[in-house]
């Protein structure tokens, strides 16, 4: 009785029920499956994107190509420590620049933060292209808004 308060069922409704669709006998078929439901069960696993698989889309030519060197690139520790040295740049360089130097290193320094952008920008370009979910991402938002500012300098 509490059982069925707490909306509990009782052991005899777990059992399962019989199907009505009429089974096949001929040589093919397997014991227990009905025609219908052995024809849909094979047109579904055929589609693409059964059981949760993600449908991978098939690249060719040039956008294979670009992705595959994109991948590249973005794994290459040279460019990896590019990158790095000009965040520090970036970070530090002006005030650098401004305590340190005297007016006439103003240009070096000028050419160096639009060198910084064009690198800057390249790599969002690249990353978005070689890396999986880094387009509109959060780092892909956080190196955007990054490089912008740079351009204040």
């Amino acid at each position: 009785r509490h059982q069925r308060r707490m909306g509990m069922k009782d052991d005899l409704s777990i059992v399962p029920r019989q199907s009505v669709a009429r089974k096949s006998v001929g040589p093919g078929a397997q014991a227990g499956q009905s025609q219908p439901l052995k024809s849909a069960l094979a047109r579904k696993s055929q589609a693409p994107g059964f059981r949760g698989q993600p449908q991978e889309q098939k690249e060719t030519g040039k956008v294979a190509f670009l992705r595959a060197k994109s991948r590249a690139l973005c794994d290459n520790w040279r460019f990896n420590v590019l990158t790095t040295v000009l965040t520090f740049y970036a970070l530090f360089g002006d005030d650098f620049r401004l305590a340190v130097t005297h007016k006439q290193m103003d240009i070096l320094f000028n050419i160096l933060t639009i060198f910084s952008c064009c690198i800057f920008t390249f790599e969002i370009v690249v990353s978005s292209l070689g890396q999986d979910e880094y387009f509109l991402g959060f780092f892909f938002m956080l190196d955007a808004g990054s490089t912008a500012t740079l351009i204040l300098d």
